[in-house]
C-alpha cells in the first residue's frame, strides 16, 4: 500500500497488476512512499520510456471511495492526467480508468536535457489575489480580456483542485462592481 496526496486530500492505493518494462532502472518510489500530484496536463508525455506500469485501486473505505470517484471523474472530464514528480529525472502519470476506484499509475524516464513539460492548466500559485482582481475591476470594461481568461482559469483551479473558495472571492469582487462573472465565464478572449 501507498499513499498519493492531492492538496490536503490523502488517498491510500493498493497495487493491483505491475508490469517493468526496463527491469534494469530503479523506479524512484517504493510501496512505503508518498506521492504527491504536482500537476496537470491534457497531454501525457508518451515520448519518453516507460520503466512500470502499475494499476491501482483505491484502498476499500467508503470515505475514500468517496474521494477516488471525484479524482476519477475530474480527470476524465477535463481530459486530464495527474503528474507525480519522483527524482530528478523520473516521473509518475496518473490515468484515470472507468472504473471509478481504479487508475493506471505509469513510471517514465526523461532527461534533464529534453524540454520541460509544461501544464495546460493553470497552477494554483497563478492566480492574482483579491486586491489584483479588485484593480482589474475598477477598470472595467478596459480590463475585459485580462477578466474573462482570469475567470477561466480561476473556475478551473476550482474545477481541478476543489478550491471554491477563491472562486466565490472572484465572484463576490465581481459582483461589488456589477460586473457578471458567469457571463465571463461563456465569453471567448
Amino acid at each position: 500500500m501507498f499513499t498519493l496526496t492531492l492538496g490536503y486530500l490523502i488517498i491510500p492505493f493498493t497495487v493491483q497488476h505491475s508490469i517493468k518494462l526496463l527491469p534494469e532502472q530503479q523506479a524512484g518510489w517504493t510501496l512505503n512512499d508518498t506521492l504527491c500530484i504536482s500537476y496537470f496536463v491534457k497531454t501525457p508525455p508518451n515520448i519518453f520510456p516507460t520503466i512500470e506500469k502499475h494499476i491501482i485501486r483505491i484502498v476499500d473505505d467508503t470515505h475514500l471511495q468517496e474521494t477516488g470517484h471525484l479524482l476519477s471523474k475530474s480527470l476524465q472530464q477535463e481530459g486530464c492526467h495527474g503528474i507525480i514528480e519522483l527524482t530528478e529525472n523520473k516521473m509518475g502519470v496518473l490515468t484515470a480508468t472507468k472504473q471509478t476506484d481504479l487508475f493506471i499509475l505509469q513510471i517514465i524516464q526523461y532527461e534533464k536535457t529534453e524540454p520541460c513539460i509544461h501544464s495546460s492548466v493553470p497552477e494554483i500559485q497563478s492566480s492574482l489575489t483579491p486586491i489584483e482582481i479588485m484593480e482589474l475591476c475598477q477598470l472595467w470594461p478596459e480590463s475585459r480580456r485580462s477578466l474573462i481568461k482570469l475567470a477561466q482559469d480561476i473556475y478551473k483551479i476550482a474545477s481541478l483542485y476543489g478550491y471554491w473558495d477563491h472562486w466565490r472571492v472572484f465572484e463576490g469582487i465581481c459582483n461589488r462592481y456589477q460586473i457578471n462573472s458567469q457571463q465571463l465565464m461563456t465569453e471567448a478572449v
